[in-house]
């Protein structure tokens, strides 16, 4: 039985938003340096632990209410969801 092939939905229209005019906030390097050697202990001492604390960090930092990190397997004939945090 052969699987029916699911053509791709045109997003462009659904994030037409011109990014370059967004504000960007000023960064914190101190802060961002501390985030980065969290991860860097994280992924030492508890690797699995590593991408959740990943995306907490991402809302902290950025005051953000919500994050996530979405991991695809690159598959044929099309890549495979194999997680999402």
């Amino acid at each position: 039985m052969e699987a029916a092939k699911v053509s791709k939905p045109d997003v462009s229209t659904a994030y037409a938003v011109n990014l370059s005019q967004r504000p960007v906030p000023k960064g914190d390097a101190a802060l961002e340096e501390a985030a980065l050697l969290q991860l860097a202990r994280r992924m030492h001492d508890a690797p699995g632990e590593m991408l959740p604390r990943f995306v907490e960090l991402a809302m902290e930092l950025t005051g953000g209410i919500s994050a996530g990190i979405s991991l695809l397997e690159e598959t044929e004939p099309s890549p495979v969801s194999v997680g999402t945090i």
